[in-house]
């Protein structure tokens, strides 16, 4: 069996290489780390031969300058031995402006430069994203291809504390609805932190702006926040913590959403930057609407699947978007799911390598 190598496992990364071995490729997962990249390639070299191709994803930095200028070297190491062997270098950009870690921005540009010099193709996490990353990586459409998630279900898995999460958000959702009978509406945010999720920081004005109509709004937060907040944004922790209108959960939690989804309406996201966040399957698998602002690629991506909606920057639109909540039809998520799958990532992969 053909085989190639890929960097970093996670769930992304598990699921379409599930996908690849339907075309006899098993995929080697790597540690994400370049410094010891090398030695995992070399030997996988003398344990199955050359690797039909190589894929990168995130292209994170060190916390220091002496760890991120090793990097750079065995990068190189790494690019100049692909290009030896004839294998493709392949890149899945998940992050097209910037990435998520960045200790220098010249040491990172420098090294988003280096690949481009080796890399065969880059792959982009939404077609929408495409023209940015012509933009953005000043790269012409033939060096570009795209890939899309799927259905990032947990099945029916119980985690530890799923009963303890779940209980909380049962008594938030109850206690509100005793006041305001059927007339509030219930978000719901998970993850962590860092320079592109403004949902946090916007769920404050949300709430407000939802008043000022009449539209009552609560939101449940689960997250790993406090540290980030009260370093970055103490007034947004503040609010999170004290206010009444928002249940707020710190700490990293494995939980199945799903056991909650009939107490939730519609997913609150926002995001600055140009990347494809994995929420967007998720909201499309419990049929629950997403609701953005006007901020990075997010809102294209809504509007062109028709599956959620786009407030705009004064909120002058809030109450079309809450009047217009259920009117998505059940066809909408079908489809963005038949159009977005891992096979189609893995499809697209295997034309790459393939030369097709």
């Amino acid at each position: 069996m053909d085989y190639i190598l890929m960097e970093k496992q996670d769930i992304k990364s598990f699921r379409i290489s599930e996908e690849l071995k339907k075309s006899n490729i098993k995929v080697i997962f790597l540690p994400n780390n370049p410094i010891y990249n090398i030695f995992k390639i070399i030997k996988c070299l003398f344990k199955y031969g050359k690797p039909k191709a190589i894929i990168y994803r995130y292209l994170n930095d060190f916390d220091n300058l002496p760890k991120n200028l090793l990097k750079i070297l065995f990068e190189n190491i790494e690019y100049n031995l692909m290009k030896i062997l004839k294998s493709k270098v392949l890149w899945i950009c998940h992050n097209i402006d910037r990435e998520t870690y960045v200790y220098s921005k010249k040491i990172n540009s420098y090294r988003r430069r280096l690949l481009l010099r080796y890399v065969d193709k880059v792959f982009v996490t939404d077609p929408e994203l495409k023209e940015v990353a012509i933009k953005y990586l000043h790269i012409e459409e033939n060096d570009l291809s795209y890939i899309t998630f799927g259905n990032m279900s947990n099945g029916s898995e119980v985690y530890p504390n799923q009963d303890f999460i779940y209980e909380k958000i049962v008594d938030f959702v109850e206690n509100e609805k005793r006041v305001y009978k059927d007339k509030v509406y219930f978000t719901f945010c998970a993850g962590k932190a860092n320079h592109k999720t403004e949902h946090y920081r916007t769920i404050k004005r949300l709430i407000e702006e939802g008043e000022k109509k009449n539209i009552i709004i609560r939101a449940i937060i689960i997250g790993p926040l406090e540290e980030y907040y009260l370093k970055k944004d103490s007034e947004t922790l503040r609010f999170l913590k004290i206010d009444s209108r928002v249940l707020f959960i710190n700490g990293f939690y494995r939980f199945n959403e799903k056991e909650f989804e009939g107490l939730i309406d519609f997913y609150w996201r926002v995001y600055s930057d140009y990347s494809m966040p994995g929420t967007v399957y998720k909201a499309v698998e419990l049929r629950k609407p997403i609701i953005t602002m006007n901020l990075g690629i997010l809102p294209k991506v809504i509007e062109k699947n028709d599956i959620g909606f786009v407030i705009d920057n004064k909120f002058s639109n809030i109450g079309n978007v809450f009047n217009s909540l259920n009117s998505i039809p059940s066809s909408n998520y079908k489809d963005f799911e038949t159009t977005h799958s891992w096979e189609i990532a893995a499809q697209n992969i295997m034309r790459v390598i393939n030369g097709v």
